[in-house]
C-alpha cells in the first residue's frame, strides 16, 4: 500500500513540475501591439496620419497627441519588448538607436512613438503622403 501512495505522490509531483515548466518556457499570448503616437514636429495632423497608417497595419493606436518639439524621432519601449519596438521602428524608418526603454506600467500601451522635425526622413512620408 505504501509503495501504491509514493508512486502516485511521484507521479502528481512529476506531472506538476513538467506542467510548470511548460507554462514557464511557452512563449506568452501575442496580442496586439498597444501604441501611442506623438507629434513632436509641430506638423498639425500628422499623428493622426501616422496612427491611421499603423492601425492598417495591426496596431491598436490607443492614443494620438502632442508633445515637446523634437529634433529625431523616438520609439519608447514601455514594457520591455525590444523585438515589438525594433519592428515598429523598421516600418516607420526610426533608427534603431532611436529605440529607448522606459517602463510605465500605468499608461496601459506598449510602445509611444514621438515624430520629430527628421519626420520627412521617415518612411511614413513615402507611404502616408504629405
Amino acid at each position: 500500500m505504501a509503495i501504491i501512495f509514493f508512486s502516485l505522490m511521484v507521479v502528481v509531483f512529476l506531472y506538476s513540475a513538467l506542467r510548470r515548466n511548460h507554462k514557464e518556457t511557452s512563449p506568452p499570448v501575442t496580442a496586439v501591439t498597444r501604441v501611442q503616437v506623438l507629434n513632436g514636429c509641430g506638423v498639425d495632423g500628422l499623428a493622426a496620419r501616422v496612427a491611421k497608417l499603423l492601425r492598417r497595419r495591426g496596431y491598436d493606436v490607443v492614443d494620438v497627441g502632442n508633445t515637446p518639439l523634437l529634433l529625431e524621432s523616438l520609439i519608447v519601449d514601455r514594457v520591455g519588448n525590444r523585438d515589438a519596438a525594433r519592428r515598429l521602428a523598421e516600418i516607420l524608418g526610426v533608427e534603431r538607436r532611436n529605440i529607448i526603454q522606459q517602463r510605465c506600467d500605468y499608461l496601459e500601451l506598449d510602445l509611444t512613438v514621438i515624430l520629430g522635425k527628421d519626420y520627412k526622413e521617415l518612411k511614413i512620408i513615402e507611404v502616408g503622403g504629405r
